[in-house]
C-alpha cells in the first residue's frame, strides 16, 4: 500500500526567539502548534522525526481527499541541542518528546495521548507539575522567566541575589532565570521584542508614574497575553508596617491590590491598574513558589476533548504505531525529502 511519495521535512526552529515567535504569532491564534523536540544525529530522534512527518503527512493527505474540517495544526521539530533554552524553560527531561501550544500556552507536553480540541481555563490545585483533571491534562510551569523591573539598586542586588538561588532545583523544583531593566523604557522594549518569553513581570513601587504608563503600554501591545504582573512593593518601615497590619500577606505575596497606598497616589494607581499581585520587599527566594502557584492558577489550562478536531494526539498517536508495527517499512533519508512506502 502506498501511503505517500514524497513527503516535505517538517520545518526546523532554529532559534529561542523564532520557537516564541511561531508559538506566539497572531496568525496561530486559532491553531494549535506543535513541536517536535529531538536530537539530530541521534537514532531514536531520527526515526521519531520520519514517523511524524509520515503521519502528518497521510493524516493531512487523508483530509484533503474527503473531508471538509480543518486540523487546525502546525508542526515544526526544534533541536534541544541547537537550542537548549527551549529545553530549560520548559523544563523537558527527554528526547525526543512533543510540546503543544495554544493561544501561547502550552497544553500538552510528552509523548502522544489524547484529544485536543476545545481548551478553557480551569480551576485548579496549585502544583508545579503536571497533573490531570476530569478535563484532561493540566500543565503546571515549574521554570519561569522574570523580567525584573527595579531601579532602586539596593533592592535590585537583594532580589538578584534571591534569584540566583533559584538556577538550581529547590527542594519545590522552581526554578528561574530573569532580566534586570532599570527604567520603563528597557523593559518596554524587551516586552515588544521578547514578549513571549516573559512569564512574570516584577515592577517596582519605585518606577516613576510615566515609566508604569510605558509599561502598561507595552504589555497592552505585547506578544504574550500570559505575563503575571505584580507589583513589588516595600514591607519595611512605617508604610511598610501599615501594609503588613492592613493587607493579607501568604509567603510573600498579597492578592489585595485595591488596599495598596502610597505617598504617591497617581504612581500607586498606575501600579494598581497593571498588577494582579503584590510582592513583597525584601524579596525571599520562597517568594517564588508562591509566585508560581499565583501564575499556574491563572493560566493553566485544561483539554477538553469533548469536540475532536480532525487530527488529534490520539489519532497522529495510532498514525504511528501503526506504522511502526507495518513490515517492510522503509525510512531514506534523501536530499529532497523522505520518501515513504509499506509494502
Amino acid at each position: 500500500m502506498k501511503v505517500g511519495t514524497e513527503l516535505e521535512s517538517i520545518p526546523f526552529l532554529t532559534t529561542f526567539d523564532q520557537a516564541f515567535s511561531e508559538i506566539n504569532s497572531p496568525n496561530n491564534n486559532d491553531q494549535i502548534t506543535i513541536i517536535l523536540i529531538i536530537r539530530r544525529g541521534e537514532p531514536e530522534s531520527y526515526k521519531t522525526q520520519k514517523l511524524f512527518e509520515m503521519a502528518v503527512y497521510h493524516l493531512t493527505n487523508e483530509k484533503q481527499q474527503g473531508e471538509d474540517d480543518e486540523s487546525g495544526f502546525s508542526f515544526f521539530c526544534l533541536d534541544s541541542i541547537e537550542v537548549p533554552l527551549f529545553h530549560q524553560h520548559f523544563d523537558l527531561k527527554s528526547v525526543p518528546i512533543f510540546a503543544a501550544f495554544h493561544h501561547s500556552k502550552p497544553i500538552y507536553i510528552g509523548n502522544f495521548g489524547g484529544c485536543i480540541s476545545l481548551l478553557r481555563p480551569v480551576a485548579i490545585q496549585p502544583s508545579p507539575s503536571s497533573t490531570s483533571s476530569s478535563l484532561g491534562t493540566v500543565m503546571r510551569k515549574s521554570h519561569f522567566f522574570i523580567l525584573l523591573l527595579e531601579p532602586n539598586i539596593h533592592d535590585q542586588i537583594l532580589i538578584e541575589k534571591a534569584l540566583k538561588r533559584r538556577r538550581i532545583k529547590g527542594s519545590s523544583g522552581i526554578t528561574c532565570e530573569w532580566n534586570l531593566c532599570l527604567d520603563g523604557q528597557a523593559a518596554s522594549s524587551y516586552l515588544m521584542a521578547h514578549g513571549g518569553r516573559v512569564d512574570v513581570l516584577l515592577v517596582s513601587e519605585d518606577c516613576s508614574e510615566s515609566d508604569l504608563r510605558t509599561v502598561s503600554s507595552s504589555l497592552s501591545s505585547s506578544s504574550s497575553s500570559n505575563i503575571l504582573v505584580s507589583g513589588l512593593v516595600s514591607l519595611l518601615g512605617e508604610e511598610g508596617k501599615r501594609r503588613r497590619e492592613q493587607m493579607v500577606w501568604s509567603e510573600g505575596v498579597s492578592e489585595e491590590i485595591s488596599k495598596l497606598q502610597s505617598g504617591n497616589s497617581s504612581n500607586s494607581q498606575q501600579l494598581q491598574n497593571i498588577s494582579s499581585l503584590l510582592v513583597g520587599k525584601p524579596f525571599h527566594h520562597k517568594t517564588l513558589d508562591s509566585i508560581a502557584i499565583h501564575y499556574n492558577s491563572a493560566f493553566s489550562l485544561a483539554l477538553d476533548s469533548s469536540n475532536d478536531h480532525h487530527l488529534t494526539f490520539e489519532r497522529l498517536g495510532e498514525e504511528i504505531e501503526k506504522l511502526k508495527e507495518k513490515k517492510g517499512t522503509n525510512l531514506e533519508n534523501e536530499e529532497n525529502g523522505i520518501t515513504m512506502s509499506i509494502s
